[in-house]
């Protein structure tokens, strides 16, 4: 007992609607992922993070010297995974065949 041919209702949106928000989405993540790991990279801490932890920078440092390189890599790698998370739906997306059903 599975499912046969012809089974399954199309979707509401016809297939070039439903492309765009794929790749708007794609893009979305993307972006959101650059701009996580440039942040990663680069400045490490938003202000939002240091007024949540209750101290600085310098005595994060102070504390353990590792600490602010460790957070900087986990924050890079995740802005890198999101990025790739926006790119991997956004090739099939650009790149599929109009012809074929988008499920």
């Amino acid at each position: 007992m599975g499912l046969t041919r012809g089974t399954l209702k199309p979707a509401e949106l016809p297939p070039r609607p439903r492309r765009w928000l794929l790749l708007a989405t794609a893009a979305g993540m993307t972006a959101a992922g650059c701009t996580i790991a440039g942040y990663g990279m680069t400045v490490v801490f938003v202000p939002e993070d240091l007024v949540f932890l209750g101290t600085d920078r310098a005595a994060l440092d102070l504390l353990n010297p590792r600490l602010v390189p460790l957070v900087a890599h986990d924050r890079a790698g995740f802005g890198g995974a999101a990025a790739c998370c926006g790119v991997s739906p956004g090739t099939p997306g650009r790149r599929g065949h109009s012809g074929r059903a988008w499920p």
